[in-house]
Formats: structure tokens, sequence, C-alpha cells
């Protein structure tokens, strides 16, 4: 556990790994809250608790990812929560390859 947060760590404060307005620890706050909230499902689905958790932060870091290309952090700051959540609905089919990303 401790190594994949310091690899969390590691890649999101490198300049590559996101842009000028998403702050760090906004995104790892994200990521977090996000796989706490996606890993029972996978849980539930017979995974073990490790391999839920690597596959609920790789889900979550791909929606993340998709609105960082697409929104600037003021513009998700000020979206209501039905278009965060429509917005990530629509993603995590992309993320998913159910729909092309367009």
């Amino acid at each position: 556990m401790k190594k994949l947060l310091f690899g969390l760590l590691f890649v999101s404060s490198t300049v590559w790994a996101n842009p000028p307005d998403y702050k760090t620890l906004f995104l790892l706050q994200w990521v977090y809250n996000c796989s706490e909230n996606l890993k029972p499902s996978y849980m539930m689905r017979g995974f073990d608790q490790a391999t839920s958790l690597q596959m609920s932060i790789h889900s979550c870091s791909c929606v993340i990812d998709q609105f960082r290309e697409y929104h600037p952090y003021g513009e998700l700051i000020l979206m209501t929560d039905k278009d965060r959540l429509a917005f990530s609905e629509r993603y995590a089919k992309i993320c998913s390859g159910v729909v092309e990303s367009t």
C-alpha cells in the first residue's frame, strides 16, 4: 500500500502529470475518494482487496484524465453535481471502451 501511494504521489507530482491549474493535492484527494467509492464494486465481483484497489485507481485515473483534458480546473469547480455526474458517466464509458471518445 505504501508503494502504491508513493507511486501515485511521484507520478502526480511531476510536471507532465498534471496541467498547471490542477494541483497535486487536489488530484491525489480526487483519486483517493473516487477509488475508495469504487473499490467495493470490484470486491463484490470477487476480486481481492488489493486487486480491487488497483482496478479502482486505474478506472478513476482514466476518468480524471478525461476531465483534465476537456475541462480546466476553474470550469470543473463551477460544475453542478448533476453536470459532474453526467460527465463522469460519459468518461467512464469511454474508459471502459463502451463508447468511443469524440
